[in-house]
């Protein structure tokens, strides 16, 4: 009887959320499905921001991922990309404990566990999407960290050679991979837009997510205000440093590489044991 009520409550709550979300129907298709799978269910998310203030864009949930989704999506798509997280948080919460609940009526027996262990999955999945902006800006800091001592040096060969900073910059991005050529693409889209250079590097440092990229936009802005010669001295200097954390870096991965052998090269060392063990057993018994 329990499970029938929590079932009715779920499954009248998905209908009137649903309801309440229809306003955001039309930003659905925009959605991208692979990143943000079931997004036509995410009426029922947006319902519950309209509904309920604190699980809205302006509550305390939409604030503690507001700045990772600012940073890895522009400020322009922050509110659009926040509501939609929260959406799939709350739709993929909500509708696995509706299903739950509609299976533990159904089969009675153990009803409690599938319950219980329904609700638990579709709360951990929801906080494993939550998670999603800060496990991506992570991810962007460690790759754009790895291609950026490339960077600075050749930037520096680029304007110690002659060029300025905004024309070095873009020949620069055109040779730098990844997520470092996303963020230094999306810096000339604003210089193309009518924003200073200072203020698309300083962007391009917070868009990193990384604090050496950072500390290195803050550097080169104060060399753009002091003239060209205070900016390839600082720019020299850095690329000094930057080479010492990319022999570091290529350090780092070598100890990585040889810990993953070990355990492969132990089980084989195991195995070759037992093989001698074995086959010295039946010499012996054959004698």
């Amino acid at each position: 009887m329990a499970y029938l009520i929590i079932a009715t409550v779920a499954v009248l709550l998905y209908i009137y959320m649903d309801r309440a979300g229809k306003d955001f129907e039309e930003i659905i298709p925009a959605i991208d499905g692979n990143e943000y799978p079931l997004k036509d269910f995410y009426t029922v998310g947006y319902g519950w921001q309209n509904k309920v203030k604190a699980l809205g864009y302006h509550g305390n949930l939409a604030m503690n991922i507001r700045s990772d989704v600012s940073r890895y999506y522009g400020e322009k798509y922050c509110e659009f990309y926040s509501r939609t997280v929260l959406a799939q948080v709350y739709t993929i919460v909500h509708l696995g404990i509706a299903f739950s609940s509609v299976l533990a009526t159904i089969v009675e027996d153990n009803g409690y566990m599938i319950l219980g262990i329904g609700t638990a999955f579709s709360i951990a999945l929801g906080w494993n999407y939550y998670r999603g902006p800060r496990e991506k800006m992570e991810n962007r800091a460690k790759e754009c960290i790895e291609g950026f001592p490339d960077m600075v040096m050749e930037l520096t060969l680029m304007i110690n050679a002659g060029m300025i900073l905004r024309d070095a910059w873009i020949g620069v991005a055109k040779n730098t991979k990844g997520q470092l050529k996303t963020i230094m693409h999306s810096s000339i889209d604003r210089m193309n837009n009518g924003a200073s250079d200072v203020e698309a590097i300083y962007t391009f440092g917070v868009e990193s997510g990384e604090q050496d990229i950072k500390k290195f936009a803050n550097l080169l802005i104060q060399g753009i205000d002091k003239g060209n010669s205070e900016l390839v001295s600082t720019l020299l200097q850095q690329s000094q440093e930057l080479m010492y954390i990319k022999r570091q870096q290529a350090l780092q991965k070598g100890e990585q590489a040889a810990t993953k052998l070990v355990l492969p090269t132990s089980l084989m060392f195991v195995g070759l044991i037992i093989v001698i063990i074995v086959a010295a057993t039946n010499t012996m018994g054959g004698i």
